[in-house]
């Protein structure tokens, strides 16, 4: 571009002297061109407008689904009547427990182990754990009368049944397959949701709590309160109606 201005003026000024020295002396130096100034307007930016929307289209409403009611509590009749069905179809069970006896508040036993049900040979296990989880001793019974046996499984003595049943804190934890039974002989009224008080009908020694599992109504925990003495057993892992291995009560009832 530069190059190309020089060359231009170049020219201009030599046909301006060509042109001086042909002119009569009186004429005078000829007006120079104004510079034509061009402006370019630019072009101005185009508002995008958005339609407002038709006065048909409603906004839509937003509406709350309404909460549902809270599940009513079961009665003690409901109850009542979910444990004894466990009656009609517990076949078998596996359970893990751990019971404590206070007496005044103050612990005096705990105990852990594994309980084993099988309702149709009538056979109850009950293994009794060391703080170490091994076995410390075994009792098997078919409720007529019951076998201790020690941390090797070696025979140490036979008991009867009732005599037993007598020296045990909480003699409904091994009431599995006879809750009907054991419920037709108390008053029953309800402690607390999902929690069943017993009392005998007979006399009010004592009070029998049975928490049950608001999941499926089985036992969860089963406490006994008489005077200043309280026995709990929580279970745990409980394991319904599965298939136990043959040698789990040791074949001494056939």
């Amino acid at each position: 571009m530069t190059r190309f201005i020089n060359s231009l003026g170049i020219v201009l000024t030599t046909l301006f002297l060509l042109m001086g020295c042909n002119k009569p002396a009186e004429e005078t130096a000829a007006t120079p061109m104004e510079e034509e100034v061009i402006t370019v307007e630019e072009d101005a930016p185009v508002l995008e407008t958005v339609a407002p929307p038709p006065a048909s289209a409603a906004v839509p409403e937003l509406r709350t689904q309404p909460e549902k009611p809270a599940p009513k509590a079961a009665t003690a009749d409901q109850l009542v009547a979910k444990l004894k069905q466990w009656d009609q179809k517990l076949k078998t069970l596996k359970t893990s427990f751990t019971q404590t006896t206070n007496y005044d508040g103050v612990q005096v036993t705990h105990s852990h182990g594994t309980l084993f049900y099988d309702k149709a040979k009538n056979l109850l296990r009950l293994d009794t754990l060391t703080d170490d989880d091994t076995l410390d001793q075994s009792a098997v019974t078919n409720k007529q009368e019951i076998i201790i046996l020690d941390e090797s499984g070696k025979k140490v003595t036979t008991l009867s049944w009732e005599e037993w049943q007598k020296g045990q804190p909480n003699q409904a934890l091994f009431d599995f397959g006879n809750y009907t039974a054991l419920l037709n002989r108390h008053n029953i009224k309800l402690a607390q949701e999902n929690v069943l008080a017993l009392t005998p009908k007979d006399n009010n020694e004592y009070i029998l709590y049975l928490t049950l599992n608001p999941k499926d109504s089985f036992p969860s925990s089963i406490k006994i309160t008489a005077d200043l003495m309280e026995t709990n057993a929580d279970l745990s892992i409980v394991n319904k109606n599965i298939t136990l291995a043959e040698s789990t009560f040791g074949g001494f009832f056939k």
